[in-house]
């Protein structure tokens, strides 16, 4: 997936740039994304060129805030449409043999006691990391513990994986 902060910067038009001290500076502007690009000196012959056939537009400041804010919308759609089709996968690889076979290991090798508060019997086993989910799991990234525990290690609702490799372990 192609990063929505990513520019080629394909439209580019030279402006002109004031600063705060006064200091006038002429630089190329990407008018997707508002970077700033190459500087010229206001002797050169591309800012003479562009005095004459059109005039210097002033450097547009809010273009690079647009940019980002749209491109911050964009990766947020993205991740909330990954992020559903991960725990629809996750759910049901939580259904399947291969999860039993772990899930039943990491639980013996535990003794059926809770992790986390040491007293209860573990009936929940919990992932500490979603970088091997998926049958790849490494025993010590999994955890033993109690129902009342894993709610607690939970909050209201799912943990979110925020590693980006967790798109990666669906397989396709």
């Amino acid at each position: 997936m192609v990063s929505p902060y990513d520019c080629e910067h394909t439209e580019i038009e030279l402006r002109k740039r004031v600063y705060a001290n006064g200091t006038v500076h002429y630089q190329e502007q990407c008018l997707r994304c508002g970077a700033a690009l190459r500087a010229f000196k206001h002797t050169s012959n591309e800012v003479a060129q562009a005095r004459l056939t059109n005039g210097i537009p002033d450097f547009d400041e809010t273009l690079r805030d647009a940019f980002y804010e749209k491109a911050r919308q964009v990766y947020t759609a993205q991740r909330e449409a990954g992020s559903a089709e991960w725990w629809i996968w996750y759910e049901a690889y939580l259904q399947s043999d291969e999860w039993s076979k772990i899930r039943t290991e990491v639980l013996r090798r535990d003794q059926h006691i809770c992790q986390g508060c040491r007293e209860r019997r573990a009936t929940h086993v919990h992932h500490l990391t979603y970088d091997h989910v998926g049958g790849n799991e490494f025993l010590f990234e999994l955890i033993s513990l109690c129902e009342v525990c894993h709610k607690r290690l939970h909050g209201d609702g799912h943990e979110q994986p925020t590693n980006d490799r967790v798109r990666a372990a669906i397989p396709r």
